[in-house]
């Protein structure tokens, strides 16, 4: 949290836009200076993969600061040395690598849409479940805001988004109606509205989806027919609306011809996107096996033996002098 809200200071933003200071120039890219070295001028505000490729250097520097410091000074000398360590690291290396990665995502994307823009549509919306989980749709949310600018609609994110969050919907609405348990029913029922109606779409993918993992192969699937239905049929988002969902299908109005074309055909993609994710998570999903518990019996040899004369009356004489000289019986 540290490193993320050191690149996110506002100071630095403003230093790498130019605002303050004048920008130089390094292999071939805007960048600002920090102790006389060349930082790339990058945006952190809306990216993610900057600090995934932080993770394995801040658990380092947190085990190699926890080793060096010592145990009177750690407190304070163990989280300055991590920070001396990462934000550097961060600015100089790996921010401007996430930074590039992201934009040479979007380019590639950019060049496949030109080239072939309905089977574009379609491994967008397959991939689009991890390209989320990763950030890396950010970098695409550019791309989508240029296109409605210049060409008046948008099919990258806004059609793309929508397939594959309906997937995500419909895959554990088909967990919901296979499953024989009452606790994982309701909550694949309350994921699958949320991603189908508010487009939200993190309860059915991480709580279920990626949870099982079989649910997730029918959601991709679901996702890629339907982003090839959508993009043969020519959909396209006209607007910039909420979470892609089936409220969202307004957004699908406009363009030449008849307006209701993207909302009549984008209507179908999305059905058959709820369909067919629902279908192959109910055949693949099955309940998890939940071990019995062993029960481990005492062994009777482990009982006291008990003397087989136990509760028996056992009669002893012995002699007893009394008068008369005559011994004695006791029980």
């Amino acid at each position: 949290m540290v490193v993320g809200a050191a690149l996110c200071y506002p100071n630095l933003a403003n230093l790498m836009s130019g605002a303050t200071l004048e920008l130089g120039t390094f292999l071939g890219m805007p960048c600002t200076y920090l102790f006389g070295i060349p930082v790339i001028c990058s945006t952190y505000t809306s990216s993610v993969l900057p600090m995934l490729l932080m993770a394995p250097v801040m658990k380092w520097a947190e085990n190699f600061a926890d080793k060096v410091s010592p145990n009177v000074l750690k407190s304070f000398f163990k989280p300055l040395l991590f920070i001396i360590i990462c934000i550097p690291c961060s600015l100089y290396v790996l921010g401007p690598i996430g930074n590039v990665t992201g934009n040479l995502l979007a380019v590639v994307f950019s060049a496949l849409y030109n080239k072939a823009p309905w089977l574009t549509v379609g491994i967008l919306s397959a991939l689009m479940p991890f390209i989320v989980m990763t950030g890396m749709h950010y970098a695409l949310v550019p791309f989508a805001m240029n296109n409605l600018a210049t060409l008046g609609y948008d099919v990258v994110v806004a059609v793309t988004m929508f397939c594959s969050n309906i997937a995500q919907g419909g895959a554990t609405f088909g967990v919901a109606l296979k499953t024989k348990d009452q606790d994982t029913r309701s909550e694949g029922i309350a994921c699958g509205i949320s991603a189908t109606v508010a487009g939200v779409t993190e309860p059915a993918l991480y709580g279920i989806n990626m949870r099982y993992g079989k649910p997730m192969i029918g959601a991709v699937t679901g996702a890629a027919v339907s982003g090839l239905f959508c993009g043969l049929s020519a959909v396209r988002g006209y607007t910039a609306g909420g979470s892609p969902s089936f409220l969202s299908l307004i957004c699908f109005i406009g363009g030449e011809g008849n307006p209701m074309h993207g909302v009549i055909f984008g209507a179908i993609g999305g059905i058959l996107s709820l369909l067919i994710s629902g279908a192959i998570a109910f055949i693949l999903y099955k309940d998890p096996v939940e071990t019995a518990a062993v029960h481990v019996g005492v062994s009777s040899s482990a009982t006291p033996a008990v003397p087989a004369h136990a509760g028996k009356k056992i009669s002893i004489t012995a002699p007893c002098p009394r008068q008369g000289g005559v011994s004695g019986k006791y029980s």
